[in-house]
């Protein structure tokens, strides 16, 4: 039910229904109170819902409060031995760091975007996302030739999954 529900709730997102996401992130609280679960997914849903609502302080707040969980339940088991950490959970997280670098971007807190895109890429160095959000970070800034690699990065990763 949890999970049925986390991934309404992203849906409901994605499309911008806030109302629908709203009554989804709170079923999903509710479930994890009684349950005693402590999910890193729930704020940075909530993180989201407020970025939708052009609250980049309060999404900062709730993107911060998922990372650290993510962290803490990372560092309780640094070998990978417990397990504990799905492959779903990684994935989570990486959107999360791009979400908050996006956020950081909003804000122009500029060196801060840049540490969260930087992460993003240590973290999952095949994936194009974080490449080509790293691009419009350098363009923006006015560093085409930066802008140009990181774009080529994220090309040849869907070509290929490499980055030259």
């Amino acid at each position: 039910l949890f999970r049925g529900l986390t991934l309404r709730a992203k849906i409901a997102l994605k499309n911008g229904e806030l109302k629908q996401a709203e009554i989804d992130i709170k079923a999903c609280e509710d479930i994890a109170k009684k349950q005693k679960l402590d999910e890193f997914i729930i704020p940075a849903l909530r993180g989201e819902w407020w970025l939708l609502k052009d609250n980049y302080k309060n999404a900062l707040s709730y993107l911060n409060t998922s990372i650290n969980k993510y962290r803490e339940m990372r560092d309780k088991d640094p070998d990978g031995k417990l397990k504990n950490i799905r492959e779903k959970d990684r994935q989570d997280y990486y959107n999360i760091l791009l979400l908050r670098a996006n956020v950081y971007f909003r804000m122009n807190s500029l060196e801060d975007a840049l540490k969260d895109y930087e992460e993003a890429i240590n973290f999952f160095p095949k994936k194009p996302a974080a490449f080509i959000q790293l691009g419009n970070y350098y363009k923006s800034q006015g560093d085409e030739k930066k802008a140009k690699e990181s774009y080529q990065k994220a090309k040849d990763l869907e070509k290929t999954g490499h980055a030259k």
